[in-house]
């Protein structure tokens, strides 16, 4: 019985191993193409705040390639460890937030630009 025990444990710490192996690859060639085809389209959007918008968009719908569920705020948490510059997708996506939800919000050229910079690194680094 205590053997049997044991290679059930060793069994879930191998596929528990396996799935952490597999979450941390990262988007499929196919995948990294959609991604890619999606944010050449951004330089065809002129409203700055759109841009952000979209660019916010792109990375959920990246995240959520990579098996990434719940808001974006859950996929940036879980997906935490492997992205570099956290913080600042963070701070990227609180300015999405503002755009999409305080009436008449101004967006400068350089905070959509330091957005979509951000939003590209991390999409880059997936």
């Amino acid at each position: 019985m205590q053997v049997f025990i044991t290679l059930v444990i060793l069994a879930l710490i191998l596929l528990a191993f396996v799935f952490l192996k597999l979450r941390k690859r990262g988007l499929s060639k196919g995948d990294r193409k959609k991604v890619l085809k999606m944010w050449r389209r951004l330089d065809e959007i002129e409203d700055r705040a759109r841009r952000v918008l979209e660019a916010d968009s792109i990375f959920d719908k990246a995240l959520g390639m990579l098996g990434y569920t719940g808001s974006i705020a859950d996929k940036l948490k879980a997906a935490g460890p492997r992205i570099e510059n956290l913080n600042s997708v963070w701070s990227a996506h609180k300015l999405r937030n503002q755009i999409a939800h305080e009436p008449g919000m101004q967006v400068s050229n350089s905070a959509s630009d330091r957005a979509l910079s951000v939003f590209k690194k991390a999409i880059d680094s997936l």
